[in-house]
């Protein structure tokens, strides 16, 4: 499922709130962190020549399905279930950008534990 149908489904589906720093929502930080990192790995071996579009709208939308599924069921989503879970973000323009501020943090903190020796 390409990114651009996951937020239309996403949008669509019945609102409800996830409270920042809950289990749920940690996971998902999480989740998303290591879609973002695979994305820009694989389009930066697909040709590094090209630019490499990680905006919210393309997050995933070219790794190839087993892969993405595979990142997914690392965290114990499916395709449903995580689409299930990202909604209440995505039917919330604040929380969603509260939430990406989490995941450009937690993909901070990782950059950090790499550069540290």
């Amino acid at each position: 499922m390409t990114a651009s149908v996951l937020l239309t489904t996403l949008v669509g589906c019945g609102e409800t709130h996830i409270e920042p720093g809950s289990e749920q929502d940690v996971t998902l930080v999480v989740v998303v962190s290591d879609l973002y990192l695979e994305e820009a790995r694989y389009q930066l071996r697909k040709t590094s020549a090209e630019f490499v579009d990680l905006s919210v709208e393309a997050l995933g939308a070219s790794l190839p399905a087993a892969r993405r599924d595979s990142i997914l069921g690392q965290h114990s989503f499916t395709e449903s279930s995580f689409t299930a879970a990202m909604q209440p973000y995505l039917s919330d323009p604040e929380q969603l950008q509260t939430f990406y501020n989490r995941v450009l943090d937690h993909l901070s903190e990782q950059r950090q534990k790499l550069q540290d020796p």
